[in-house]
């Protein structure tokens, strides 16, 4: 087991949180997305993170390597993209969005007269929330040292 992904079962265990994932397919980008020019795959994922009573649920998509190798049956890596998944969700979940749509923009490169970009923003202030609702300020500052 790797250093990152002891780092979040360690997080999971000492928070008492469960990780349960549930694929949902193969997807090409340009679907999952809305990217058109690209032809790259991705697998996504249900992921729902309980604790105790409480339980939040976040989409999740692997990267277009770890979908390859999943999809050509290449046992090893996907072995190992399953091993390390809880590293790679937590990893992502990020509270350092801003609460600023100009400067999420900025961040991120999206043009502040995109719809997309709205609602990736919109996006980010939910997944927020259900974090800060359920871990605490200290917890979620454990969770920002994964990444």
């Amino acid at each position: 087991m790797s250093t990152y992904t002891e780092q979040a079962q360690k997080f999971l265990d000492d928070t008492g949180t469960t990780l349960n994932k549930v694929s949902l397919g193969y997807k090409n980008q340009s679907e999952a997305w809305g990217d058109k020019s690209s032809e790259l795959i991705t697998c996504e994922y249900k992921v729902t993170l309980t604790r105790g009573k409480k339980s939040v649920t976040f989409p999740y998509f692997c990267s277009h390597t770890d979908a390859i190798a999943m999809q050509s049956g290449k046992r090893e890596k996907a072995k190992a993209f399953h091993d390390s998944f809880a590293y790679s969700f937590l990893a992502c979940m990020n509270l350092d969005y801003s609460a600023d749509f100009e400067e999420f923009c900025s961040s991120f490169g999206y043009e502040e007269d995109s719809r997309r970009a709205y609602k990736a923003w919109i996006d980010t202030l939910e997944q927020n929330a259900k974090l800060r609702s359920m871990f605490s300020d200290a917890e979620l500052e454990l969770l920002a040292e994964i990444s």
